[in-house]
């Protein structure tokens, strides 16, 4: 699955928020990260550039995205969205993993193949998170008011926490 000093990056991806969760596999550890805010339901650029930006600087070495399937397992209109999404975000991974002349600096580009490898992107069932993150939330004494915040980030805590137990079975 992943080798020394892993960071996975969970993502919950919605119309107008995408909540990210960070997996250290050194640590064991899940944490929520952040929630991004998007301005209009299908305009991607700036969110793609701040997944980027945390990718970068977390130095993750995977993306798992929730897959929105519907409650009786089928592929509904949400599926499309993420796969679009995915889709644009393994291009602009791939942008930052293989950098032409044209969009970086040469020093960017010789820290970047020092550094260079493949990330990939999985998906993994989130049917039933954000309920769940809900209730999580709820069970800490988070106001609903205050749970819009936090209610992303807590979402893609748990598709990670899914996917590690489901990484770990295979």
């Amino acid at each position: 699955m992943h080798g020394d000093k892993a960071k996975i990056l969970g993502i919950d991806y919605g119309d107008f928020t995408i909540g990210l969760a960070i997996f250290d596999v050194e640590t064991d550890f899940i944490y929520p990260y952040k929630t991004i805010f998007r301005e209009k339901a299908n305009i991607l650029r700036k969110s793609l550039r701040e997944i980027i930006d945390v990718v970068k600087s977390e130095k993750i070495t995977e993306v798992v995205v929730g897959y929105p399937l519907n409650i009786n397992g089928s592929e509904g209109e949400r599926v499309a969205k993420v796969k679009i999404f995915a889709k644009m975000l393994n291009d602009k991974i791939t942008q930052y993993e293989n950098p032409t002349e044209s969009d970086t600096t040469s020093s960017d580009v010789a820290e970047n193949v020092a550094t260079n490898h493949h990330i990939t992107i999985h998906f993994q069932d989130e049917r039933l998170t954000t309920k769940e993150a809900s209730e999580i939330l709820s069970s800490r004494g988070i106001k609903k008011s205050e749970q819009k915040k936090l209610i992303d980030q807590v979402a893609a805590e748990i598709i990670l926490t899914d996917y590690k137990a489901s990484s770990h079975n295979k």
